[in-house]
């Protein structure tokens, strides 16, 4: 647009130059086609300048706006790997925890239980074998002497009548000993009651523990 003005400008000065009967000389025809060509040369520059600084500053955007985003998406990928990372390690920290909390919990457990059973057969084994010695020694004994006793008496009762009255004594002799053995036997039964609930006690507190 520029330069279309400058010629029009110069090619109706010419005009009037011509109707005036001023014609234009050589020499002022050549320098005004030379601050043509300037001016044309000039306006093409600038028009160059522009076009370059516009295609610059694009270009400089779109590597810039480029570099941000691969410096966002860099960015975000290391945070989400790192919260990944910690997320797994929390979760197998966790895992490993209560595994070891539970296999420790089982063995504990296990030697407690050992441990009062152990207890619980050592009261219980001498209280076992007073009863095993009353019911396969003791008491079989005492069985014997009253049927020795009653065959005594038999014989006794048909020899010597006036011994009667020894001879039941005799035998309520036996019987107070046997009801003595019955009382020593309801007494190691109520022994063995108490250390069972003693025992059952203790092995409830130690589950706790």
């Amino acid at each position: 647009m520029i330069i279309l003005n400058i010629y029009n400008c110069n090619t109706i000065n010419c005009t009037k130059n011509k109707k005036g009967g001023d014609s234009m000389t050589k020499t002022e025809r050549t320098e005004f086609l030379q601050e043509l060509k300037v001016m044309m040369e000039e306006t093409v520059d600038k028009a160059v300048d522009k076009a370059v600084d516009k295609a610059v500053d694009k270009a400089v955007n779109k590597a810039v706006d480029k570099a941000v985003d691969k410096a966002v998406n860099k960015a975000v990928d290391k945070a989400v790997d790192k919260a990944v990372d910690k997320a797994v390690d929390k979760a197998v920290d966790k895992a490993v925890d209560k595994a070891v909390n539970k296999a420790v919990d089982k063995a504990v457990d296990k030697a407690v239980d050992g441990k009062i059973n152990q207890a619980i057969e050592k009261a219980i084994a001498p209280l076992r074998e007073d009863i095993r010695e009353l019911k396969e020694v003791t008491i079989p004994n005492m069985q014997e002497d009253i049927r020795n006793i009653s065959r005594s008496v038999a014989v006794i009762e048909v020899e010597h009548g006036k011994k009667l009255d020894i001879l039941f004594e005799a035998l309520g002799i036996n019987s107070d000993n046997i009801e003595a053995n019955k009382k020593r036997i309801k007494k190691c039964e109520r022994k063995i009651e108490r250390n069972e609930a003693e025992i059952y006690y203790l092995k409830t507190h130690l589950s706790k523990v």
